[in-house]
């Protein structure tokens, strides 16, 4: 990031203010210290592999060995086993290292911390990260920080029940995390992330449709937290019928103040590198097509925003039903865009 400047501001579940973020790139480095590393010079494997590098496999599945050459693009994944059961929701799946550069102990998921990809908005690890610290040999819980994560693909018309509940203080600790794409999913079990920085349910992708089932809590209510986040993708859709909750109000600092319902893809953690500002706009899409909200929205005791709609996000459809309440402003900054779809 060289001569960048930094932002020490803390952040919500993503990154908000503009500069380069101190705190993202402070756990960044410190995941590299504590073992995710290549062991390779350019585009060849060194001997010897250290305990990242040993866990790398090809796309025929076959580790990699001191010698072996690769080019920037290469396929490669990392096989760990408790990273590949939490990316293949169970099934084993191996997890894709960066295409984009030669630093091969960096993930292949965008906007995710861990990758090495130009945009990233994620101030703190993925579930699938902590699970890859796990495989260098550290021992952690990772349901104090996640509830259930989607990484595989969904198919179109299918709906699965989470049935999982989430109660945690952990700092950026998150109920439901989809980084999928055509997931249909019915949340039908309280998500309570009460830590600095909480988020009960959190989208990344395309075509998502996630449930909020009648009678479900969903709650952030520490500062800086978000009951239900679409961050990344295009054409997500919502159905609130339960309750969502963001309490914590800071008339000094509206930044830390809860936000119910947040669309937005936020700051770039490396500052003006690639600003993805105006999003949706770069994908001519929608980041949400539809959100129905039937059951009630609490923000800031009242005081918060209960919607929140910015600058780099476009939202289709809001519509309040039958039943509907709202405690908050409903704010919007949208993006407004004749050209998308």
């Amino acid at each position: 990031v060289g001569a960048s400047p930094y932002t020490t501001e803390q952040d919500g579940p993503m990154q908000n203010d503009p500069g380069v973020s101190m705190t993202a790139v402070t756990i960044h480095e410190m995941a590299h210290t504590m073992g995710q590393l290549g062991s390779n010079n350019a585009g060849t494997w060194l001997s010897p592999l250290y305990v990242f590098s040993a866990q790398v496999v090809d796309q025929n599945g076959s580790p990699v060995a001191p010698g072996d050459t690769f080019n920037c693009d290469t396929p490669l994944f990392f096989n760990g086993p408790n990273a590949a059961a939490v990316f293949g929701d169970g099934s084993p799946r191996p997890v894709p290292l960066t295409t984009v550069s030669f630093q091969k102990s960096h993930l292949g998921i965008d906007p995710l911390l861990m990758t090495h990809e130009s945009y990233r908005n994620y101030p703190f690890f993925a579930e699938v990260e902590l699970a890859v610290l796990q495989d260098l040999g550290y021992d952690m819980n990772r349901s104090d920080f996640f509830g259930r994560s989607f990484y595989t693909d969904g198919t179109p018309g299918t709906t699965v029940t989470n049935d999982i509940s989430f109660n945690s203080a952990a700092t950026y600790g998150i109920g439901l995390h989809l980084h999928a794409n055509h997931r249909g999913v019915l949340q039908n079990a309280d998500l309570l992330a009460t830590g600095i920085a909480g988020n009960g349910i959190r989208i990344d992708g395309n075509d998502n449709t996630v449930t909020v089932a009648p009678g479900t809590r969903v709650e952030a209510n520490n500062e800086y937290g978000v009951g239900v986040l679409v961050s990344n993708g295009a054409r997500n859709a919502i159905a609130h019928r339960g309750s969502i909750t963001a309490s914590h109000h800071d008339a000094g600092n509206p930044s830390k103040s809860g936000r119910g319902m947040l669309f937005s893809f936020g700051n770039n953690i490396l500052g003006s590198m690639d600003d993805r500002n105006s999003a949706s706009a770069a994908t001519g899409d929608y980041l949400v097509s539809r959100a129905d909200i039937t059951g009630s929205v609490s923000a800031g005791g009242g005081n918060g925003n209960a919607v929140e709609i910015d600058s780099s996000a476009a939202v289709k459809e809001i519509n309040l039903m039958n039943g509907a309440a709202i405690d908050g402003h409903i704010q919007s900054d949208a993006l407004t865009n004749g050209t998308l779809n």
